[in-house]
């Protein structure tokens, strides 16, 4: 799915009201790291980095290395990152692709996920020709959930899932948003938040 690709090029910047949506740079590292200190709040994640080096070394390896579809989330009024936002997986002939998405704890609550989750679940059905959108979410991550079911997204099923960072087989929860549904509720003039 080169056309895909090619948007995902196109719009590796994207800028909403308080956020851009940018490529991670080095200097993310330090604020990356400073928020994943928090284990509690990151439990669904992956555990506390064990040095700064460790961190940019992850953020490399996951994140620089193939920049497409992997934006960093940049509070625009402090030019600091608070999170991200990505494809964790893309089925290009099914045009369905799978999110993730992680906010420092700090700016939970904010309305800041969702502001970054609305805009790519905008682009994603507009400008990336994508159909269907999954999240898979951790059955005890009640916060993603309630954020994935303001969205709209419906629970398909529930799994067992090695969790990506930690290795550790946990219950998750599979939610689905399809374009068809998005755009009918656009159409009744129904706002997505």
């Amino acid at each position: 799915m080169v056309q895909f690709d090619v948007q995902l090029a196109r719009f590796n910047f994207i800028e909403s009201r308080n956020l851009m949506l940018r490529p991670f740079v080095s200097a993310d590292s330090a604020d990356l790291f400073g928020f994943s200190q928090n284990e509690t709040a990151l439990r669904f994640f992956y555990p506390p980095f064990q040095s700064q080096e460790a961190c940019e070394y992850f953020m490399v390896e996951n994140f620089m290395k193939a920049p497409l579809g992997t934006w960093a989330i940049e509070l625009k009024e402090q030019q600091r990152l608070v999170g991200f936002i990505h494809f964790s997986k893309v089925y290009h002939q099914a045009k369905k692709a799978e999110l993730g998405y992680l906010i420092d704890p700090a700016y939970q609550r904010q309305g800041l996920m969702s502001e970054a989750l609305s805009v790519l679940i905008d682009f994603s059905f507009q400008e990336f020709g994508i159909d269907l959108l999954e999240l898979v979410i951790d059955e005890e991550n009640l916060a993603s959930q309630a954020l994935a079911e303001k969205f709209h997204f419906v629970r398909e099923k529930q799994m067992k899932r090695k969790q990506a960072w930690t290795g550790q087989i946990r219950n998750f929860n599979q939610y689905q948003l399809k374009k068809a549904g998005y755009f009918a509720r656009l159409n009744q003039g129904e706002t997505h938040v």
